[in-house]
């Protein structure tokens, strides 16, 4: 079972402080996670309090200098911090908590340096419970199974500027037809978050399966004479999204239809959960869920009717051949009686065995054939910005995505830096 990640956007309220607001500015950029980040603009005297329910918390942004600052959890003071000095400045994991005892915590950092807040990861335990939060699936978590020719890609992050990324920042790409990527998760909403190229002058094309029905199929193009094209490479691309599901286990499969000198590059899974708290969050894993997929509901109860079939079946060709031998037997059994002696009489006996073999060998069981196609009904049911998804009321539809529609639906993704 992978461990339980959840993630938490800086603009949560529930969870972020910040101090003073003067000392703070939003920085809107498509490099961060859900379109901002948050940005210490003065210093000394920015402060920050995150407060969370977990075992550990990871904080990922940009450092800009070599400063240091010092932590306090719990009101406990922690060793003081060095971020290291860059040109490009480095993006990745800036602070993690050490180990912590299950249960809530406080984290205050005063006087930080010129940093960026992108996002916070909380590690939990079965009894963590957790509310206005997302789940966090990496591309590299063995609940997806890949099939095909999928290929870890570590090159975009390297090259893209104006960050130096640290860490394991990679995703997992393929440009070959037939190639796909599924998973189990529970909860009511999701979302699918990838790396894209708009200097590659192509195009994508892939389909969406939500618990055996199809959602979407949505195509991604470049054209290298866009504006688009000068940027660059994208991070944090919005692929795919879906919610009003309901609460529960789906079953998700992305499959690559085409592909033109392009590349479907998954980075990492967002989803609201259906359950609160570690212990009541639903055992994961390729293993267990391959397991699941084996043998679906439909066929099983194929299976289950067919059984009862051939019994029938059975039952009533051994009534007719006991009742076919015991005419066999005694084909010209009678009374005792006169008239039936006279009725005896009256029929010659050939024609007599005729009659019964006619009456009893004329049985036709091949009444017609039927065949029965058992179908899996999907569960009641695009991209949002993350920043959204915290929120208790579900925000609207970000790739037109009608959630009342049961449809699949076709969105191109064309030469625009917000795909519509």
């Amino acid at each position: 079972m992978s461990q339980l990640s959840l993630y938490y956007d800086d603009s949560s309220s529930f969870n972020f402080q910040y101090s003073p607001p003067t000392a703070w500015a939003d920085n809107s950029s498509e490099l961060w996670t859900g379109g901002r980040s948050k940005l210490v603009n003065q210093f000394p005297g920015a402060q920050m309090t995150f407060n969370f329910n977990g075992t550990s918390a990871l904080f990922y942004g940009a450092s800009l200098n070599d400063s240091k600052f010092s932590p306090i959890i719990d009101d406990l003071p922690q060793p003081s911090v060095s971020l290291p000095t860059s040109n490009p400045p480095t993006y990745g994991l800036w602070y993690q908590t050490p180990p912590l005892q299950p249960g809530e915590h406080k984290i205050v950092f005063n006087d930080l340096p010129q940093l960026t807040l992108d996002y916070v990861i909380v590690q939990v335990d079965p009894s963590t419970v957790f509310q206005n939060t997302l789940v966090l699936i990496s591309d590299s978590d063995p609940i997806i199974a890949y099939s095909g020719s999928w290929q870890k890609d570590v090159s975009r992050f390297k090259t893209l500027q104006p960050f130096t990324f640290i860490g394991d920042y990679s995703t997992r790409s393929s440009c070959n037809p037939g190639d796909t990527l599924s998973f189990d998760f529970s909860g009511s909403a999701i979302q699918l978050w990838g790396v894209f190229d708009w200097q590659l002058d192509g195009d994508v094309t892939a389909s969406y399966t939500i618990d055996g029905a199809q959602i979407a199929q949505q195509r991604y193009e470049a054209n290298i004479g866009s504006q688009q094209a000068i940027d660059g490479v994208q991070t944090n691309f919005p692929l795919f999204s879906k919610n009003g599901l309901s609460n529960g286990v789906h079953h998700v499969v992305v499959e690559i239809i085409s592909c033109t000198n392009q590349r479907f590059s998954l980075d990492y899974i967002t989803y609201i959960p259906s359950f609160t708290s570690g212990s009541t969050a639903p055992a994961s894993g390729t293993e267990s869920s391959s397991s699941k997929r084996k043998f679906p509901v439909g066929a099983i109860a194929g299976i289950v009717v067919g059984a009862i079939a051939l019994v029938a079946v059975t039952i009533l060709m051994a009534f007719l051949y006991r009742r076919k031998r015991k005419t066999k037997a005694d084909p010209f059994r009678t009374s005792s009686s006169t008239s039936a002696s006279t009725r005896k009489e009256e029929v010659p006996p050939f024609v007599r065995q005729l009659r019964s073999q006619r009456s009893h060998d004329a049985v036709d069981l091949t009444e017609g054939t039927s065949t029965n196609t058992w179908i899996v009904a999907p569960r009641a049911s695009d991209v949002r910005n993350i920043n959204e998804l915290v929120s208790s009321v579900p925000p609207p539809a970000y790739l037109n995505h009608d959630a009342e529609t049961t449809n699949a639906e076709t969105v191109t993704h064309s030469s625009s830096r917000r795909p519509s």
